[in-house]
């Protein structure tokens, strides 16, 4: 795998984990949306109760306590589901962050061999270009 390979993959892999967060972000969101109309729920229906009772409504209370218990749950499915859906997004974010750390690190790896076979090549031609101004030089010749 070349360096432009590794740097490529991992543009994609930040990328995942910038999009992994926005998720979380929007997950948290949705939770605390369901978390805050659950509970607005819930005081309304503690009201509607008492003002019921306070009327004497108490069959119009059970009708309309059947309804409000089902809304209720219904709320609280989608919380759960919301916060199942952030709980996910956080993993992802979590594993999109891990691999970007592994593709760093294979990139700081490939990039320190390209700069010491870079330095073994700079040497070998200095080598070189030493032996062959040695070479050039004749013992014979008094130099």
């Amino acid at each position: 795998m070349s360096i432009h390979d590794v740097k490529a993959l991992r543009a994609i892999r930040r990328r995942a984990a910038d999009e992994a967060a926005q998720g979380v972000v929007q997950a948290d969101a949705q939770r605390a949306d369901a978390d805050h109309a659950l509970a607005t729920f819930r005081i309304d229906m503690g009201d509607e109760a008492q003002r019921a009772q306070g009327l004497g409504l108490s069959r119009a209370l059970a009708l309309w306590y059947r309804a409000a218990a089902k809304r209720l749950h219904d709320l609280e499915a989608s919380a759960v589901e919301r916060a199942d859906r952030a709980i996910t997004a956080r993993e992802s974010l979590r594993f999109a962050a891990i691999e970007a750390e592994r593709i760093d690190t294979v990139s700081e790896q490939l990039e320190a061999k390209r700069r010491l076979e870079i330095a073994r090549q700079v040497q070998s031609d200095m080598d070189e270009v030493a032996l062959r101004r040695r070479s050039h030089r004749s013992p014979y010749r008094g130099g």
